[in-house]
């Protein structure tokens, strides 16, 4: 049965403006409380392997993943400007209301205990919070394919991580990032970039 995935313009997840490049041997002050906070108002990307993991943890298809999980994001790809918007399988948000101060929280987001119900297998972008990867085009990326860079998103107000830990950025990475993780990351995105480059989308 055909099924229909829900599409909308992306305003919610960190912008170039909103994160800067780092070293993999940069320290970071933060550990991962699980408070919730990074579960708020933001746009979690995911990768096949992601859904992978989401559907063998929930013991459900990839298919119901995607149709009741995730959307599909119009967004710049960090670090190519020069493609335009492309398509990109993101978490689902859900409202919590107008009267709530954040009206957008993800769906595996328990709302009582504000703990994510997923969170052994939660996506690659959720692990590598406040890090994430950036495309990169010149050749001097920091994997050995050289074709990401590391970012850090300005901190969260919500999030409660911040001011703890004194590992380096390759450390903080090491525990929940691996190798079969940016693999599969690299391919996502060189796929995106070689399909939509140079066309209009």
């Amino acid at each position: 049965m055909h099924k229909t995935y829900t599409s909308e313009q992306n305003d919610d997840c960190p912008s170039d403006e909103r994160q800067r490049l780092a070293d993999p041997s940069e320290r970071i002050d933060f550990v991962c409380r699980q408070c919730g906070g990074c579960c708020t108002n933001t746009t979690p990307y995911v990768t096949p392997l992601d859904v992978w993991r989401l559907a063998r943890f929930l013991d459900i298809s990839t298919s119901d993943i995607i149709s009741k999980h995730l959307i599909i994001i119009e967004t710049d790809l960090p670090g190519v400007a020069s493609m335009g918007r492309v398509p990109l399988l993101a978490l689902r948000m859900a409202g919590r209301g107008r009267s709530q101060l954040h009206s957008k929280q993800c769906v595996f987001l328990n709302r009582e205990t504000h703990r994510c119900t997923v969170y052994a297998a939660r996506p690659l972008s959720c692990r590598m919070f406040p890090a994430g990867l950036q495309h990169s085009t010149d050749g001097n990326g920091d994997s050995p394919k050289k074709n990401f860079h590391y970012v850090l998103v300005q901190p969260l107000p919500e999030c409660n991580g911040y001011g703890a830990g004194c590992n380096t950025l390759q450390q903080y990475l090491a525990g929940d990032v691996h190798d079969d993780d940016l693999d599969c990351w690299r391919q996502y995105t060189d796929l995106m970039v070689r399909t939509f480059q140079g066309n209009d989308v």
